[in-house]
């Protein structure tokens, strides 16, 4: 990914911000123009995370705790993302990929506990 790619589009709304410079407001939702360069190999590493968490949550009835295994995968592969947040900017897409991953992994923690209470309740 070019890292200068979205670099004229606002980071929330994602209204062109092209004839801007930094700190400009945004005309459509008020925030600040960030300039600061792209997080390095964002796109593969958020669409890795959704890829691994999908996976955790269909094998989840099948193989159990290893599903597990690509759980810790994709919540790696997201934490790689906010960990450089500080220096770097976020595009608008891959925020929209990080509320689905946190959406996500809430839903395998609780299939995840809802599996197991069945499971327990089953054996009693």
């Amino acid at each position: 990914m070019n890292p200068d790619q979205g670099l004229h589009i606002c980071q929330e709304c994602g209204y062109d911000m092209f004839d801007r410079i930094h700190g400009d407001i945004c005309p459509e939702c008020g925030k600040s123009y960030d300039t600061r360069r792209v997080v390095p190999r964002i796109n593969k590493k958020s669409r890795n995370a959704i890829i691994w968490l999908s996976i955790a949550i269909i094998t989840m009835p099948y193989i159990g705790l290893l599903s597990f295994l690509p759980l810790v995968l994709g919540g790696l592969a997201s934490h790689q993302i906010l960990r450089n947040t500080t220096y770097n900017r976020v595009p608008y897409h891959i925020k929209k990929r990080l509320k689905a991953i946190s959406i996500l992994m809430w839903v395998y923690g609780i299939s995840f506990l809802s599996i197991q209470l069945i499971y327990i309740l089953t054996n009693l």
